[in-house]
């Protein structure tokens, strides 16, 4: 047997052995938490494949797959509406999506990939809801085969994509020109081959790279900060709490569920507690001492990390129909993609 597989056996069994002390035992606030805490306000059922959500500017973002992307004007999260799809056969199919506002202009990154080619797109958004596609103006897209965007992250000099095909890549912009030109660069670092979340913290690229743990880049050089692989089986998505004083990383693991690192010091992240989840925490967003988990089948949780060596369960949302798949946070209320077909939009039950 490989050794490196022996040895990840081994520290998964120490890990699971000693995670007793980092989960909370049953209680009755936990099980008077099943299907409570969380209450659905609204939803949109459709026939698009919905991949991910991105709240921006007062509207929801949906990569739709070969749909495009679904706009929601949600000034009102109790009562969103449709106010837009944007589907340009040339930026299909939309794995995912992201924003970012540079010079006074705000900016969609689109993560496409189709017939064995991937990468970005970048166009300008004006008022929530034009997406412009006038190459003039501010277009540009990178294609390069082989790649597969599923996750997106962009700041005013880079845009960050999680590739399940080849790891993390970083595109170089020129918003002098507003483009994201091929020739100013882009790098590949494969990790694997394993790129499935990305987030950034400061000088910190944080790649969740599946059943090869998290790796923690420097932004300017990409050489390795720090890995962390012996604590983790399958790593599907990860958050930073960036609150100074309390920096920390937590990581959604399929079979782990969910796990707190402080990681004030990147180098030497530290296990500070563990959530172990019922279904395949396939997302997770954190806001505050709130952390909110697409749990898959076992649909939404919302845990309370107020004393992070032994987060709690605070409310949960399940559906008898569906996967809870990807998340975003935003003014009280959680957007959910809740496969196969739909969005859910969830609010914290008065009184908990």
């Amino acid at each position: 047997m490989d050794k490196a597989l022996i040895f990840k056996i081994f520290f998964a069994g120490v890990f699971l052995l000693t995670a007793v002390s980092c989960s909370p035992p049953p209680t009755d606030e936990d099980d008077d938490a099943d299907s409570k805490g969380l209450i659905l306000v609204d939803e949109y059922k459709g026939t698009e494949s919905i991949m991910t959500v991105k709240v921006y500017g007062g509207y929801l973002y949906a990569a739709a797959g070969e749909e495009g992307v679904l706009v929601f004007d949600i000034s009102n999260p109790s009562n969103m509406t449709r106010v837009k799809k944007f589907k340009d056969e040339d930026f299909l199919p939309v794995n995912t999506v992201d924003f970012e506002r540079i010079g006074g202009k705000d900016y969609a990154f689109l993560g496409i990939s189709a017939g064995g080619e991937g990468g970005i797109a970048v166009l300008e958004v004006t008022d929530g809801t034009n997406f412009n596609v006038d190459p003039a103006e501010s277009i540009s897209e990178i294609d390069v085969a082989g790649h597969f965007p599923v996750a997106i992250v962009a700041d005013t000099a880079r845009v960050y994509t999680a590739d399940k095909n080849q790891g993390v890549m970083a595109y170089d912009l020129n918003f002098v020109a507003f483009t994201a030109a091929a020739d100013a660069g882009f790098a590949a670092f494969d990790l694997f081959n394993k790129g499935a979340s990305v987030a950034i913290d400061g000088d910190n690229l944080f790649i969740a790279a599946r059943d090869h743990g998290v790796f923690i880049l420097n932004k300017a050089d990409a050489s390795t900060v720090s890995e962390i692989y012996f604590s983790l089986i399958d790593v599907n998505s990860l958050a930073v709490d960036g609150t100074a004083g309390r920096k920390r990383l937590i990581v959604a693991d399929t079979y782990f569920g969910v796990i707190i690192y402080n990681i004030m010091t990147a180098a030497t992240p530290k296990l500070i507690g563990r959530y172990s989840t019922l279904g395949e925490a396939r997302d997770v967003i954190v806001n505050g001492d709130e952390i909110y988990v697409a749990d898959g089948s076992n649909g939404v949780l919302w845990i309370d990390k107020t004393t992070e060596t032994s987060p709690r369960l605070k409310g949960e949302f399940q559906d008898a129909v569906g996967f809870a798949y990807n998340l975003d946070y935003d003014g009280g209320f959680v957007y959910v993609a809740y496969g196969p077909n739909g969005i859910k939009v969830l609010q914290k039950e008065s009184g908990f």
